[in-house]
């Protein structure tokens, strides 16, 4: 029985002439939809480099006796084993791209919600303003103007939230909210606790949990 490479069916094998080999090359080059009457004829249009030969049956022994179709199935599946792993790596590349991107956009998001809570929800502006009488006299007025915030405790407890899952994705953490039991806290005393204390408190359950 013929023997040729397995790790490199294509080679030349001994035994084989090199015009063979060339040949066999050829048709495995041709990819899926190849024949060796496709390959004949492709060989009847090429006057230089001269071919290894014009004729199918010369083609048919070679196949034969030099284990054509065995060979080519195994050139394929190296093939297709080398795509998958090409294919992987460009997974794994964008999989790290898009970790990199989902920590940064969570450590910008962490840092807009410190940000926020640098902040009073309102802020008290004492304004001076003179106002002058028919009489020719000038009435001194002070009032302090209220400006509220453009965020709530609850929109910034949004944004901790988000940056929490999307810093869990970037690292490979779990994202999903599982409930806790806290002794001698209520509902009650959960929904008027402020932020600051409800991230600490998150960041203990988080602590517990591993």
């Amino acid at each position: 029985m013929f023997q040729w490479d397995d790790a490199d069916p294509l080679a030349l094998a001994a035994g084989e002439k090199s015009k063979q080999n060339q040949a066999l090359n050829d048709y495995a080059g041709m990819g899926p939809g190849r024949s060796l009457a496709g390959l004949a004829a492709t060989y009847q249009t090429v006057a230089e480099p001269r071919p290894p030969t014009t004729r199918v049956n010369t083609l048919k022994e070679w196949s034969a006796g030099f284990s054509w179709v065995d060979r080519v199935a195994a050139y394929d599946e190296q093939q297709r084993k080398a795509q998958r792993a090409a294919a992987a790596v460009v997974r794994e590349q964008r999989a790290a791209e898009l970790a990199d991107r989902n920590w940064e956009l969570s450590q910008k998001l962490a840092e807009r919600v410190r940000g926020m809570l640098d902040f009073p929800l309102a802020q008290v502006e004492q304004v001076t303003k003179r106002r002058q009488a028919d009489d020719g006299r000038t009435t001194i007025i002070e009032m302090n103007i209220v400006k509220p915030a453009k965020w709530s405790f609850h929109s910034a407890a949004i944004l901790a939230d988000v940056s929490s899952k999307i810093g869990a994705l970037a690292t490979g953490e779990a994202t999903e909210r599982t409930a806790h039991m806290i002794d001698g806290l209520s509902d009650h005393d959960l929904e008027a606790m402020p932020l600051d204390q409800l991230l600490a408190l998150r960041a203990q359950v988080e602590r517990g949990k591993r």
